[in-house]
Parts: C-alpha cells; sequence; structure tokens
C-alpha cells in the first residue's frame, strides 16, 4: 500500500531511520493517508508493527501520540488504532464502534528520543499480545462483547485517522500490517 503525504515537504519528510530512510511528523499537523482500501480494512486477526523514535511523550490530558489509526470521526468507530499513551508512555491498541470502545494497553515505557519497535497482534476480540522491542507481553479482556467492524475511515499513519487532533509526532519508519497474527 502507498500514502499521500499531507502537510510534509517533500524536501524534508524523509529522515535516516531506523532502517534506511523514514518519515518525520512534526506533532502539528503532518500524517500519511493510506486511504480505504480492502488490505486495510480488518476487522478480525490482524497485526502491526513499526519502528518509531518519537520528539516528546505527550502531556497527561492531551492526545496520545498516534502512530496508525484507522478512524472515522464522523460515526465516532475506529476499526483499530496504535498509540503512545500520553503522560505515561504505555503502549495501547484498540478500537470502538457504537457499542462502546474496546482498548488494551501495557506498561511500556516509552520515552521520547530512542528507537523502539513495537508491534500489536489482534489474536481475537479478546486477546492482543504486544511486543516492545521483542519483549513479549499480552492483554485479554473477557467482560466486553466490543468487536471491530468493517468499512470505516481512512488509514492513517500519524494521525487518529480523519480527527481534527490526534498528532504523532517524531520519526516513524517500516509500517507493516497484516491480516493474520504474527509471531
Amino acid at each position: 500500500n502507498h500514502g499521500i503525504a499531507v502537510n510534509m515537504a517533500t524536501s524534508t519528510i524523509r529522515v535516516p531511520g531506523k532502517l534506511g530512510q523514514a518519515l518525520e511528523f512534526d506533532g502539528i499537523n503532518d500524517f500519511v493517508n493510506m486511504g480505504t482500501p480492502s488490505s486495510l480494512n480488518l476487522s478480525g486477526v490482524m497485526s502491526m508493527c513499526l519502528w518509531t523514535k518519537l520528539d516528546f511523550i505527550p502531556l497527561t490530558g492531551s492526545e496520545n501520540a498516534w502512530l496508525i489509526s484507522n478512524s472515522d470521526s464522523v460515526i465516532e468507530e475506529e476499526q483499530y488504532q496504535l498509540s503512545i499513551v500520553a503522560g505515561n508512555g504505555n503502549l495501547q491498541f484498540g478500537w470502538r464502534n457504537a457499542g462502546g470502545g474496546k482498548f488494551f494497553e501495557i506498561a511500556a515505557g516509552i520515552k521520547a528520543a530512542l528507537w523502539y519497535h513495537l508491534c500489536a497482534v489482534r489474536v481475537s476480540n479478546n486477546i492482543v499480545n504486544f511486543y516492545v522491542d521483542n519483549r513479549f507481553s499480552t492483554e485479554t479482556d473477557v467482560g466486553s462483547t466490543i468487536i471491530p467492524t468493517t468499512g470505516f475511515g481512512n488509514t492513517t499513519i500519524g494521525k487518529k485517522g480523519d480527527y481534527a487532533g490526534g498528532i504523532g509526532n517524531g520519526i516513524i519508519d517500516e509500517v507493516r500490517v497484516y491480516n493474520r497474527a504474527i509471531s
């Protein structure tokens, strides 16, 4: 899949990454719009991985640092999202539909100015596996029946779908999204 760089100057968009070149996001209005390809319309088992080095961890009470998301602000639903939680550097993966939201979060200890390899694997609607620099952690939620549905908004890198705000900051490299569970 290919995306369109939005609000990113072509002369400064590419920077040295973890593996070759990466994209740098200003934390103000930069993001990549992947559109709505069927290959990114994933409501079941899925995996997403990337390298990131944030300029800063957002303060408590502000928006998370959004890494990749498929969200629609009009109906306020998310097929999936991966972000760094504002204020604590935790890693969060989740989804939301008309029935509410379901979010899994681990204490990842993400800090600014360091490279991290992050993966979230939706094994089922009740289990998400996380990998932070190849360290494994799993989160289980058996109480909620909220399931992801298909056909939401655009998939974006560095932004929370088509919401105003929710902009990531720093460098994102080697984004991978799979329609299967990886380990």
